[in-house]
């Protein structure tokens, strides 16, 4: 299991011992149990209006004849998602001496 080192001030610290002897556990178990909590919560979603804007647009239908030839919102919105996709994989790929560190793209920036 991994420690963690909080700085926290007097007055803080004192407002969860409080809430602790409430629950009649050490503060370390309610921090678990928060933790604990937080992880069950539903996905963080980033706020990110640009992205979500251009994938939009490939779920829209294609348009059909001359029009889809030079749908040029398409044409980005295809590049972008390509683009990001390889980019992704490129990250997973790599390798790298981050001593005890574990690079993990899931738990940094999965949407």
């Amino acid at each position: 299991m991994t420690k963690v080192i909080l700085d926290l001030d007097e007055t803080t610290l004192d407002r969860v011992a409080s809430v602790a002897r409430a629950r009649q556990i050490s503060i370390e178990d309610l921090l678990q149990q928060q933790a604990r909590d937080l992880v069950a919560l539903a996905p963080i979603e980033i706020h990110n209006p640009g992205h979500r804007a251009i994938m939009a647009v490939l779920d829209e239908p294609p348009e059909e004849g001359r029009a889809a030839l030079h749908d040029r919102r398409r044409g980005r919105a295809e590049t972008y998602a390509d683009t990001r996709r390889r980019l992704l994989a490129l990250i997973d790929a790599t390798t790298g001496d981050l001593g005890s560190d574990v690079w993990s793209r899931t738990r940094s920036y999965e949407p």
